[in-house]
C-alpha cells in the first residue's frame, strides 16, 4: 500500500471524478445498476458541475504505481436553492467519495477522507442505510447521523 500516492486534484482528474460520482452510487442488493445517463440528471450532476468553480471545492485522488487512479473523495457546498442529498447548510461542505472496485476494502476511502478532513474539517454527506460498509466507515471517522428519510441517512462531522 505505501506505493499508492495520495495527491490533490488536477483538472485533468476531473473525468475520473465524474466515474467516482458514478461509482459511489449505491446499487441495492439486487438492483440493477444505473444508466450512466444518471450523471446528466440535475440532482446528481450538480456534484460536479463545472467542478473547482466554486468556493471550497476540493478533491484528493489516490494513484497506484502506474499512475491508475484508484479513489477519490471530493467535497463540494451545496446551496438551500440546489441542496445535495446529505445538504445540511450552506457552509457545510458535500463529500462525494469511491474507490475502484478490486481497490476496496484497502483503507484508500479513510485515508483519503481523512485528507480531506484536514482541510475540510466539516462535512456532510448522505450514505443508503444499505450500505453498511461505508456507514461503518464514517461512524469510525466521526460523523454522527442527523437525519434519516427514504431509506438513507444524512451524516455531519465537525458542527458540534
Amino acid at each position: 500500500m505505501s506505493s499508492l500516492v495520495d495527491r490533490t486534484w488536477m483538472p485533468e482528474d476531473i473525468p475520473f471524478l465524474w466515474e467516482m460520482l458514478y461509482l459511489s452510487l449505491h446499487v441495492r442488493d439486487g438492483g440493477a445498476p444505473f444508466p450512466r445517463s444518471i450523471l446528466q440528471e440535475p440532482d446528481i450532476a450538480h456534484y460536479l458541475v463545472d467542478f473547482g468553480s466554486r468556493n471550497g471545492d476540493d478533491a484528493w485522488v489516490c494513484v497506484d504505481p502506474s499512475g491508475e487512479r484508484v479513489g477519490a473523495a471530493w467535497v463540494r457546498r451545496m446551496t438551500a436553492a440546489d441542496p445535495g442529498y446529505g445538504y445540511v447548510s450552506d457552509e457545510i461542505p458535500e463529500l462525494g467519495m469511491a474507490v475502484v472496485q478490486h481497490w476496496r476494502g484497502r483503507g484508500i476511502g479513510r485515508r483519503l477522507l481523512e485528507r480531506l478532513l484536514d482541510t475540510h474539517p466539516r462535512m456532510s454527506l448522505s450514505v443508503d442505510d444499505e450500505n453498511v460498509g461505508a456507514a461503518g466507515l464514517y461512524r469510525s471517522i466521526g460523523f454522527v447521523p442527523v437525519e434519516s428519510a427514504g431509506g438513507s441517512t444524512t451524516m455531519v462531522i465537525g458542527t458540534q
